[in-house]
């Protein structure tokens, strides 16, 4: 299979390898995809969130979704490459607030280390540093580490060695995903105008 020419294809929803890769925490496979000169971390899918949006939101249902650490290194491979880090999407919600919403404290704190603002207010006019105000009352630490304004407290984390054994099937697998979403979607639509017809 010849990667190359694919590696932007999107599924139904305008999601391509490189979001599921970041979603699922697979930096294995986001390494060989960033690599490639012809991938591209400015795609937006149809709610205008990127990649660094899933990295920041992840996927509850993967095996490694409570690694704090794995995903604030997929954030910076991202953000590294360029990714705009303060993307509003549909509704005005940053990777940032994402990863506050959901209590990701060391994602929201290596965010706000890489330059994410603070500030930006989605369409609910709520604010990151408002959002951390209120996970404080439920236990959330990132207002107190906010209020304090030392950015030194959170250590640098540096990146694990590239994986190369099984980057490349990781990466073919997202691939595959993608074209199976559309394959569906098309089946459907193709079965509704059958429907029509008759």
């Amino acid at each position: 299979m010849d990667i190359g020419s694919h590696i932007n294809d999107s599924d139904c929803y305008g999601r391509t390898a490189l979001f599921y890769a970041a979603a699922y925490g697979h930096t294995d496979a986001i390494r060989y995809l960033l690599s490639r000169p012809e991938c591209s971390v400015r795609c937006v899918d149809m709610f205008y969130r990127n990649a660094l949006h899933y990295a920041a939101n992840r996927m509850i249902c993967a095996p490694q979704a409570r690694d704090d650490i794995l995903y604030t290194v997929v954030c910076r491979l991202l953000v590294k490459a360029k990714a705009k880090i303060n993307l509003q999407d549909r509704n005005g919600w940053t990777p940032l607030q994402y990863a506050i919403l959901n209590g990701y404290d060391q994602v929201a704190k290596s965010l706000i280390q890489m330059k994410a603002d603070v500030h930006i207010r989605n369409e609910e006019d709520k604010s990151a540093a408002m959002m951390a105000e209120e996970q404080a009352k439920k236990g959330g630490v990132l207002h107190e580490w906010l209020k304090q304004d030392d950015l030194s407290k959170s250590k640098e984390i540096i990146a694990p060695p590239p994986a190369n054994a099984e980057q490349l099937e990781t990466v073919k697998k997202h691939l595959k995903l993608c074209r199976t979403l559309n394959a569906r979607v098309d089946n459907q639509l193709t079965y509704a105008h059958t429907e029509e017809a008759l």
